[in-house]
Formats: C-alpha cells, sequence, structure tokens
C-alpha cells in the first residue's frame, strides 16, 4: 500500500466486470561533465544551455557528445545529473586580514578541479570600511558581489552566488578581509577514474518521480549492476529504461547479452553504436545509441503521442551518418530484434530506428507489453491518471456517487483524447476503453476506509512489426 495521503496508480492483467497532457519526451540523463552541481539535477534545453551549468567536452566522459547528438537529432529537454568521483573536492582560498590572519573562506560551490582555475580577489567597497568579492574565470566571466560592510554581509551574499560558499575558516578573526590582488582557488578534484556503479545509482535516485515521465539513460552504462539500477529507477518512477549493448561485431554476442537482458517491460536495449561528426573538420566521434533513441522518441511527442513507435520512417537520422556495425544479415537482425534488441540500420535514406521493442521475456505475463509503443503509452496514461487523482484528494466521497461519476468522467476524458489519436483501437470508444469507478471497486468497504478507486482497461492500438503485400497476376482477359 501507498504511504498516505497519496496517489496509488497500478496495472492489471485483466479488469473486474462493467459496473491533461505529460511530457514523455523528457530525457534523464546521469553522466560526468566538467562541471555543475553534484545533488541537484538541472534541466538543460540546448546546448548552450548545457555549457552554461555543466561547461566543455571532457574526455572522461561521454555525456557531451551524448547530449550533443540528442538535441541534435531532435531532443528538447534533459534533466542532467553530474556525477563524479567519491574523492571529488571543493577547490578554494582562504582570505586574510590586515593583520594576516584568517578572515574569510571562499569555496566553490560545486566540487571539481575546473575551479582551480577561478580566481578571488578583495577590492575596496563604495564605503570606507567596506569591500567585495570579485570571483572570475576567464571562459565564464566575472562575479562581482555588492559592496559589503562585514563578514556576515559576505556569507549572507554568498548564498544567492552562483560561484561562491563564503564561510569563517577555522580560528576566524572576525575582521574583514584585507584588500588583495586576485588568486586562484586551489584543492579542487573530480575522481573522474572512481565514477562507479554506486556513484551512478546516486545520481539516479536524484531525478524524482515528481520530475514527471519520460526516458532514463546513462550513456555508454552496460556493468550489470547500472543496468538493473536504470531498470529499478524506470519500474518506480513511470518512466522508460533506454539501455546501451555492448559495441561488439559479433551478432551472435549481441543476441545473447540482449536475451540475458530480458525480464521486465520497463527498459529498451538499442545498438549498435553510432558514428557522428567530429568538432574538427573531416573527424569522427562515437556515441552510444541512447542518445538518438531519446531524441526520437521526443521528436515524435511533440507532434504524436506516445503511442506511435518512434522507428522506421519516423526513426531517421538527422546527424547521425553512420554505425559502428553495419554487417548484420537481414536473419541475424530478425534474431536480434526477437532477443529484445533494437537495431540501428543503414539505408539509403540515412540511418533509421529498425525495432521498437521493450525488454520482456516471451513466455512471461510482462510480454504483452513487449511493444515499446504500448509501454510508452502506459507511461503516459500512468502520468496523466496520478495528475487527475491529485485534483481528488481530500473531497468528500458522497453517498449519491457524484464524485464517482466526476471521477470517471475526468479520467474518460484523459482516454478520449487518445482514442482520438488512435493510441487506444476501436471503432469507437466504448470498444477501445473502459473507466470503471462502480460498486465493484468502489465497494461500501474501500469508501468507508477513505479511499477512491478506478480500473481503467485499454485496448492499445498495436504496432506494425511486418508489412506483406501481394502481387497476383491476373490475365488481361479476366475481369479484377
Amino acid at each position: 500500500m501507498s504511504p498516505r495521503p497519496g496517489v496509488e496508480v497500478t496495472s492489471r492483467a485483466s479488469s473486474p466486470g462493467r459496473g491533461n497532457g505529460v511530457d514523455t519526451g523528457t530525457s534523464f540523463v546521469v553522466g560526468p561533465a566538467q562541471r555543475g552541481s553534484l545533488t541537484s539535477p538541472q534541466l538543460v534545453r540546448n546546448m548552450t544551455e548545457f555549457r552554461t551549468y555543466f561547461g566543455a567536452r571532457i574526455t572522461e566522459s561521454l555525456l557531451w557528445d551524448a547530449l550533443d547528438t540528442y538535441f541534435r537529432e531532435g531532443g528538447s529537454t534533459a534533466y542532467v545529473q553530474r556525477v563524479a568521483g567519491p574523492a571529488a573536492a571543493l577547490a578554494g582560498i582562504t582570505l586574510n586580514d590586515a593583520d594576516g590572519d584568517p578572515s574569510l573562506r571562499v569555496d566553490a560551490k560545486n566540487a571539481g578541479a575546473w575551479w582551480n582555475g577561478v580566481t578571488v580577489a578583495v577590492t575596496a567597497g563604495a564605503a570606507v570600511g567596506e569591500f567585495a568579492l570579485v570571483i572570475a574565470n576567464p571562459e565564464f566571466g566575472v562575479e562581482r558581489s555588492p559592496s559589503l560592510a562585514s563578514v556576515t554581509d559576505a556569507i549572507n551574499w554568498s548564498n544567492s552566488s552562483s560561484w561562491a560558499a563564503v564561510s569563517l575558516p577555522t580560528g576566524a578573526s572576525g575582521a574583514d578581509p584585507a584588500v588583495v590582488a586576485a588568486a586562484n582557488m586551489t584543492g579542487g578534484a573530480d575522481d573522474y577514474a572512481a565514477v562507479d556503479d554506486v556513484t551512478r545509482g546516486t545520481a539516479l535516485a536524484r531525478f524524482t518521480r515528481g520530475l514527471g515521465p519520460g526516458q532514463v539513460w546513462i550513456p555508454g552504462a552496460t556493468s550489470t549492476n547500472t543496468r538493473g539500477a536504470l531498470r529499478t529507477h524506470a519500474k518506480e518512477h513511470n518512466r522508460i529504461a533506454l539501455l546501451d549493448d555492448t559495441d561488439t561485431s559479433s551478432a551472435t554476442a549481441a543476441g545473447t547479452e540482449a536475451q540475458s537482458l530480458q525480464g521486465d517491460e520497463y527498459a529498451a536495449l538499442f545498438g549498435p553504436w553510432h558514428v557522428v561528426p567530429g568538432l574538427l573538420g573531416g573527424t569522427t566521434r562515437q556515441v552510444p545509441p541512447t542518445a538518438m533513441a531519446a531524441a526520437l522518441m521526443a521528436r515524435n511527442d511533440q507532434t504524436r503521442s506516445a503511442n506511435n513507435a518512434a522507428a522506421g520512417v519516423s526513426g531517421r537520422a538527422r546527424y547521425v551518418v553512420g554505425l559502428t556495425q553495419s554487417g548484420w544479415s537481414d536473419a541475424e537482425r530478425e534474431a536480434l530484434n526477437t532477443n529484445g534488441l533494437n537495431v540501428f540500420r543503414e539505408l539509403p535514406a540515412g540511418v533509421t530506428l529498425y525495432g521498437y521493442r521493450t525488454l520482456a521475456k516471451p513466455g512471461t505475463d510482462a510480454y504483452a507489453w513487449s511493444f515499446l509503443a504500448n509501454q510508452r503509452l502506459r507511461m503516459a496514461i500512468t502520468a496523466e491518471a496520478e495528475t487527475v487523482a491529485e485534483t481528488f484528494l481530500f473531497r468528500q466521497v458522497d453517498g449519491r456517487g457524484q464524485l464517482l461519476a466526476e471521477f470517471g468522467s475526468a479520467l474518460s476524458g484523459v482516454l478520449l483524447r487518445y482514442y482520438n489519436e488512435g493510441a487506444l483501437f476501436g471503432e469507437t470508444p466504448d470498444e477501445a476503453y473502459l473507466v470503471n469507478v462502480g460498486e465493484q471497486v468502489n465497494t461500501p468497504t474501500t469508501i468507508a476506509n477513505g479511499e477512491l478507486h478506478a480500473v481503467l482497461s485499454l485496448r492499445m492500438s498495436p504496432t506494425a512489426e511486418l508489412v506483406v503485400i501481394e502481387i497476383v497476376k491476373t490475365s488481361a482477359d479476366i475481369a479484377l
């Protein structure tokens, strides 16, 4: 049972007898970056914003290249959580007073070696006895405090500063800092080499459910534990985990890996890896396929429901120029698709996603959700149902059924929109879905217990994975 107050949305294989839009294209991405918060995810909508918050490209991480590809391929929004190793440290500098005793400590807002290139200076203030702090970086400019009358003012100012965290050092004299020329912060460290499954798992937990539905991925992360953490996170937060395959030329090895990952419908696996233009003319870069997969879903969801497969003609690259592996045969690709690997292909029209399945395992109940489009539709409907349910919390349940009718009507309104978009299957709405808020689900016991229940039974439109055309030759003297 969920904690109270709260909302609980579940799924069933069968239903009892009869009695407003969300951004599903959002990405949630984890990776090392040059700078940025290690404790709070940051929303970015383009690479300009990414550079502002997270800095330049670093060789220790695929994050920059992956998001560069994501936005070039049509991605629109991403929450990014930076990670660093356990030995990551803040850069800082101690400012002394006129007698050479410690006055103030200025530390970077977050850990990282990048901050060792940031300088701190103390200048004279606007009035006698006042001072100002000047924090500068050659790439990002200058942040200057107002004129400060005391060390307390400096500490209070830093609460709203983007760069500095000011505090009293050990043995602080209590006097104001003396005017001093710019000097570098020191001691900042990233410890990228020690980023591991635990670090990434901690970062994933910062993407709270309240941020909404979408795709969660960690570029290039293929360890068993990290893949497991992604899947668990997706299931618990109403998201889809996008997994990168291990880049290999062997279709057999790729199929074996994919089959070993089958087990639930909250994740999808993609391969092979992608080739994109380099940052210098005549060069290329390799990026994990989840970047383009996430972008295709975001691109699709801008104009269509999540139940439309972002594959085939809707899965063509705009920026990706090739694949690291392109020699797999049709038979090998079919086997890979059956095993749960969504394969990108090099076609005359360009690199194209040619599979759209989850990692649901054949022969299990979860296999009913093997179509990735249906699973993403469930994610969307779940998110909207939660939003509707929030508006009914703490309302009185009347004995005439008015609240139940209103609840059912609100949920039906959500489903009617998806039906009109073709995402729910039926000649009429009654054939496509049923919202049950009747006495079968809202019993005297549940009502007396302060509960409001609804069961949504849906016929989701499937995805056409195979198109068959027959050509019949008829004699010229026979009518068609």
